[in-house]
């Protein structure tokens, strides 16, 4: 069995608020210009990301987020993986966010 140990997937909501439109590519950048990573429609379209899995030959993914802003965004995060785990329990389990130290919304 192989193995994707860190597959990274955003949730709609948070792929737009962070830029992403669908069939185009755009940059995501930091506050200071740096560019920080592609958003596509592969950032968060599972079944983009199941048909690039099966392309590579990956049996199952273990889903991970990026940063997350504030606890809302965790726990969408986390909510969204929860999602993908039902409907996909032999392709996917899910690392989850915990904060730590955040101001509640």
């Amino acid at each position: 069995m192989v193995i994707d140990f860190e597959h990274h997937l955003q949730p709609y909501e948070i792929w737009g608020k962070r830029g992403g439109k669908n069939g185009q590519r755009v940059l995501m950048r930091a506050t200071d210009g740096r560019l920080i990573r592609p958003l596509d429609d592969a950032t968060q379209d599972i079944q983009i990301h199941l048909e690039y899995m099966d392309a590579a030959g990956i049996d199952m993914a273990v889903l991970s987020g990026t940063q997350v802003d504030s606890l809302n965004e965790a726990k969408t995060f986390n909510d969204h993986f929860a999602n993908i785990v039902r409907q996909y329990p032999e392709r996917f389990v899910a690392s989850v966010f915990i904060i730590i130290d955040c101001k509640v919304e």
